[in-house]
């Protein structure tokens, strides 16, 4: 009867570990099953995160682009009127910088070319680079307007000098 015993102690001892062995299972399955969801819901969050923070820069981008866009167009159709200002520390507040050196570089152009069509020639114009084929030639031409008014006016002098010359009468015979 002891064996018998035993046995029974055993199977019922078995039965237990078997049951409890299953219900670790199913606890295991549940917190599989909400771990899962749990990282789904991340899953969803972080692309909502990331959709809504893309279309943001995007749009901020966009904007950004077109007020470069703007001035780019400004300056193309020779309208220099402007002051571009920024504070920004990232590429397009570079960019609008450089924007901003050729606004003022065009400024300095105009303003010369202002003053030689009103005739002074007497205009240094400083080229901005050894590239720098505008201000060349604004250069060539103010030198080329310069000789042109000195041979204007030595060809003035000469006429004058020879209607000052009295003029030879002749004598009757």
């Amino acid at each position: 009867t002891a064996f018998k015993d035993a046995q029974t102690y055993l199977g019922k001892l078995a039965e237990q570990t078997e049951q409890q062995a299953m219900a670790m299972a199913n606890a295991s399955t549940v917190m599989a099953d909400e771990h899962t969801r749990l990282i789904l819901i991340l899953l969803i969050v972080c692309v909502v995160f990331a959709v809504l923070a893309s279309w943001l820069i995007s749009g901020t981008v966009r904007n950004d682009l077109r007020y470069v866009s703007s001035v780019l167009n400004r300056i193309a159709v020779g309208d220099i009127q402007m002051a571009i200002e920024t504070d920004r520390k990232d590429e397009i507040g570079d960019l609008l910088v450089d924007l901003n050196k050729i606004v003022q570089t065009n400024t300095y152009i105009v303003d010369n070319a202002k003053k030689i069509a009103k005739g002074d020639l007497t205009v240094a114009l400083k080229k901005r680079s050894d590239n720098d084929e505008l201000l060349e030639a604004l250069t060539d031409m103010v030198s080329k307007l310069n000789r042109i008014a000195q041979e204007i006016m030595e060809a003035a002098r000469n006429v004058s000098s020879a209607m000052s010359i009295e003029p030879l009468t002749t004598t009757n015979r």
